[in-house]
């Protein structure tokens, strides 16, 4: 990949620079001193990963209200990157639909996250999706772990008399569990917990069925 343009927001001296090229070559900077060189070229290599944005990062006359401002909305470098064709297989990777993409946008906020835009051949701009886990593997475990589940439950309900009437409530709770979504993992925590404290619910379960199954 090759970095084509940049620009630099919220930092130091500079508010805005707006969007400027950058040379294949070389790229001059040109200006008057104290007039924000140095701190351009101070921006442009915060954008790596490492470096943390402090409140001595932010414009004084601005401190006030960046402070106040949510961090994962205060803009401080973007960069715009093309992408080489021997980049695709890489990129492909990471990201969905890159086929039609020319260009990538990547714009470090305060707080220090990154967001990732893909630019077609149009101009139009898209933000970038990775690209759904593989959860074969996992998943065929987890389908043997509730079979398991289900002849335990089976067992404590021909044993529990009390526990019989609810054995299909039982048995819908692991269906339902077993056809869920598991690709958002941002809901995989809620998915478990929710799960278990249904199970947790049923019944007329002893001491015994609690430990062994539930």
């Amino acid at each position: 990949m090759k970095v084509m343009r940049a620009r630099v927001q919220n930092f130091r001296s500079i508010v805005d620079s707006g969007v400027f090229e950058i040379e294949p070559s070389v790229t001059v900077l040109i200006g008057r001193n104290e007039q924000g060189k140095t701190n351009l070229l101070k921006a442009l290599r915060s954008f790596n990963k490492s470096y943390k944005y402090a409140a001595g990062d932010l414009p004084n006359h601005l401190l006030p209200t960046l402070t106040e401002t949510d961090a994962a909305k205060v803009p401080i470098v973007a960069l715009w990157l093309t992408i080489e064709p021997t980049d695709r297989t890489a990129v492909a990777r990471g990201v969905r639909d890159t086929e039609n993409i020319k260009e990538l946008k990547i714009t470090k906020f305060l707080d220090g996250h990154y967001e990732y835009e893909g630019i077609k051949e149009e101009g139009t701009e898209s933000a970038l999706t990775p690209p759904s886990p593989d959860i074969a593997a996992p998943t065929s475990d987890l389908n043997l772990v509730l079979a398991d589940l289900r002849q335990k439950i089976a067992a404590h309900a021909s044993r529990l008399p009390t526990l019989a009437p609810h054995a299909g409530r039982a048995d819908q709770l692991v269906n339902d569990f077993a056809h869920a979504n598991f690709y958002d993992p941002a809901t995989l925590d809620n998915l478990f917990e929710t799960f278990i404290a249904g199970l947790r619910s049923l019944p007329g379960q002893d001491g015994v069925c609690s430990k062994t199954s539930l």
